[in-house]
């Protein structure tokens, strides 16, 4: 059985300047994203992580930083 990524997802978006906005207010904000385009759809990504408590703690820090995320599971 494949293992589950817990990633942490800010954002999707049909127009990639409105995801390079997003991702730079977040990296402005001191953490890390990134872009990745699936199908013409530009997802901004903070992290993703093997244990979902490490996803659950960046999604709290995000928040309290102003920005809202979930949490997008991958088998």
């Amino acid at each position: 059985m494949k293992p589950v990524i817990y990633i942490v997802q800010a954002g999707a978006y049909s127009i990639k300047e409105n995801a390079v906005n997003k991702m730079d207010a977040i990296k402005k904000a001191g953490f890390d994203a990134v872009i990745i385009n699936e199908n013409d759809i530009y997802y901004v990504q903070c992290g993703s992580f093997k244990i979902k408590d490490n996803a659950d703690k960046l999604v709290l820090a995000l928040l309290v930083a102003g920005f809202e995320t979930y949490i997008k599971e991958k088998k």
